[in-house]
């Protein structure tokens, strides 16, 4: 790699060609700087005839490519924090952010840390603006955030074998391949790979753990809000979904060739928006959705990243068995009474039975037992408080345990049970960098929402994340989060040694121990995470 006399552009040579990137000054001063290398190709665009398809090995190029712009993200719309629609299919990008420029042939063996972002696989992107390194890469790892196909594009299942499934997931897949054999070139050790994410970015990151595809390609985890088993983490109804998508844009077709083909040739734009309306005409856990599917119709030559369900693949110990951090955080469904207008108009919570029905996961066997199912949910949650402040305290929890902490717990269950070590946390830290609360309006809520903790692992100027003063609890909360993850990226153990912004030991969970770090203005460690909600699904 080599910087050029104005010490503003460094150009590094990977696979494909030469990238001209650029030095990136720390906000904080003090002379240090990151070096970014943005939009840089992993795959060859997934337009024309490649739509649809397994994404192909990136085309080389000749002379100096510039990274120093965010690819596009792909096609989508984001309707939690209003944005409507924007993208491009042209948008299997990733930028690389390393500590150090390393010369020509130098071996660093920086450890790396692979960011999948969230967004119910339906939105989201690796833009800078969203999810700056500067936090992370100070405490000296080579960062990748990557772009995967979303929605539609993504995740369309025929269910029939016809094309290949799970496609934003094998975009992912695609970019842990080519950081495998391209990050040395920024100084990252191809050996010491950590993915992490959160909500739809976690899931993601325990697929991986549950997919051959993936064997090889990384060798630690960390999943925040978000696991395979998670009620939404998962496909509803996608061939009755894609057939009502084409039949909505015009075609009656009954076989799969035929809607497939159709759908090949309708622009990005319509898709997403067509998909956008057939998803506000439905609601709650019966929404029909694209997502991860089992690939059990797979053709004989497919390339299969999700062999059976994700269920099964755990309860048989049937994944790679990699060091671990999983957690959620204290209030998860605070998202979900901004989704659902509570916020604004909390005497929706009125009529209690009208929230609780949409939300009831269909393993629960909801179709033969509605009413006894739900009068066991709202006595256990609710008791007498139909309305008010404590409605909406318990609204929240009866969300958060539904959409993240019913799935999570199980999920540690199942890999503890196969001796994985797995370190279990409860964000719960509230202040002026929790994204989510923030952006909501939801500050007088106790705790911390969904997404919040991604604020003090990024900087975010999409998510208005904002400066804080040195010392602050902001501050501290960030300094020992980014602490915790780097040195598990760095060593398989968030705690390896006494830190003096930690001043704790964070052990791993087992079978017969269910500890966790809770993250608070304090770090401490507690057991037996919310029990008794956990017992009620458990025995419901």
């Amino acid at each position: 790699m080599a910087e050029d006399e104005e010490q503003e552009v460094v150009v590094v040579r990977v696979a494909q060609g030469a990238l001209k990137g650029r030095r990136v000054p720390f906000r904080a001063g003090k002379g240090r700087a990151f070096f970014s290398f943005r939009g840089v190709p992993y795959a060859r665009p997934p337009i024309g005839p490649l739509r649809f398809q397994v994404a192909q090995p990136p085309d080389p190029w000749d002379g100096v490519r510039e990274a120093l712009e965010d690819g596009p993200p792909c096609p989508q719309v984001e309707k939690i924090f209003k944005v409507p629609y924007r993208g491009d299919e042209d948008c299997l990008y990733l930028n690389v952010y390393t500590p150090k420029a390393p010369n020509q042939g130098e071996e660093l063996k920086i450890p790396v840390m692979v960011w999948i972002h969230g967004g119910a696989f339906e939105n989201g992107s690796a833009e800078m603006d969203m999810y700056g390194p500067e936090y992370l890469v100070g405490a000296g790892v080579v960062i990748v955030c990557i772009n995967y196909r979303l929605g539609v594009l993504g995740f369309l299942s025929l269910e029939d074998g016809s094309h290949s499934e799970n496609l934003g997931l094998k975009d992912q897949v695609a970019a842990l391949r080519w950081v495998k054999d391209n990050i040395a070139y920024f100084g990252g050790d191809p050996n010491n790979v950590t993915i992490f994410g959160e909500s739809a970015g976690g899931a993601s990151v325990n697929y991986h753990m549950l997919s051959p595809m993936s064997r090889g390609l990384f060798h630690k985890a960390i999943m925040q809000s978000g696991c395979a088993l998670n009620p939404w983490a998962t496909a509803t109804k996608p061939r009755e979904l894609a057939f009502a998508l084409a039949k909505d844009l015009g075609c009656y077709a009954t076989s799969s060739e035929d809607v497939l083909n159709f759908l090949r040739n309708i622009s990005a734009r319509q898709l997403i928006d067509t998909y956008d309306k057939i998803k506000k005409q439905q609601s709650g856990m019966r929404r029909w959705r694209f997502g991860p599917v089992p690939e059990t119709n797979a053709r004989p030559n497919d390339q299969i990243f999700l062999p059976t369900s994700p269920k099964a693949l755990l309860e048989n110990g049937n994944f790679h068995s990699v060091p671990c951090i999983i957690g959620i955080t204290s209030q998860e469904g605070i998202i979900s009474l901004q989704v659902n207008g509570i916020l604004k108009n909390p005497a929706l919570l009125r009529n209690i039975d009208d929230r609780l029905d949409p939300l009831i996961p269909q393993d629960v066997g909801v179709d033969n037992n509605q009413c006894i199912i739900r009068e066991k949910i709202k006595e256990f949650y609710f008791g007498n408080s139909s309305n008010g402040e404590s409605a909406m305290v318990q609204y929240v929890n009866y969300a958060s345990d539904v959409h993240f902490t019913r799935g999570i717990d199980r999920t540690v269950n199942l890999l503890a049970a196969n001796a994985t070590p797995v370190f279990y946390y409860h964000f719960s830290f509230s202040g002026k960098m929790n994204i989510f609360k923030n952006w909501a309006q939801a500050t007088k809520l106790t705790g911390a929402a969904h997404l919040d903790d991604v604020g003090y692992l990024f900087t975010s100027k999409f998510f208005n994340v904002p400066e804080v003063n040195s010392g602050s609890s902001e501050w501290i909360t960030r300094e020992r989060m980014v602490k915790l993850w780097t040195n598990f990226a760095k060593t398989g153990n968030p705690t390896p040694a006494p830190e003096n912004n930690l001043n704790i030991y964070w052990p791993c969970l087992s079978s017969t121990k269910k500890v966790f770090l809770d993250i608070n203005t304090k770090l401490s460690i507690g057991r037996d995470l919310y029990k008794e909600r956990v017992e009620f699904w458990n025995n419901l």
